[in-house]
Parts: C-alpha cells; sequence; structure tokens
C-alpha cells in the first residue's frame, strides 16, 4: 500500500481499517465487508500463476507469503 488507512501502512492495514476508512467516507459497513471478501476469495483463482513470474525462487516465496499474510489480515472470522 502506498498510502496509510487508519494510520497504519503495508502489512499492518487489516479489515478493521478498510472498515473504518469506509465509514469516513460515507460507505456502509456492509458494503466494505463485501468488497473484502470478495477481494479474498478470489486470491484463490490467481494465487498459483505466480509460478510464471519472472524472479527467483526465493522472492516467490516472499511474495506468496506476503499475499498470504494480507488477505488474512483483510479476512473476516470464518
Amino acid at each position: 500500500m502506498a498510502l496509510p488507512v487508519n494510520g497504519r501502512s503495508k502489512e499492518d492495514i487489516g479489515r478493521a481499517d478498510f472498515l473504518a476508512l469506509g465509514a469516513a467516507v460515507g460507505l456502509k459497513a456492509r458494503a466494505v465487508t463485501r468488497a473484502l471478501d470478495e477481494l479474498c476469495e478470489r486470491v484463490d483463482s490467481w494465487v498459483e500463476e505466480l509460478i510464471a513470474l519472472p524472479f527467483d525462487e526465493g522472492r516467490l516465496v516472499k511474495l506468496r507469503r506476503s499475499i498470504e499474510h494480507r488477505r488474512g489480515r483483510l479476512a473476516g472470522a470464518r
């Protein structure tokens, strides 16, 4: 993330931060929740394709780990 959200940045941004941002700009929590849930669900449809990127294996492992961490921070209770 290039900009902080709710005073947090990068890997520290979580679901509650996006809900607070949505509320601050007048979005309903339900709309923000739906968007976050959809985003988290769609990761599985493309994350396996990271292997096709022109990076060494170590970088790809770090990238996937970062994506999974961020998805975990954005995912709701299941």
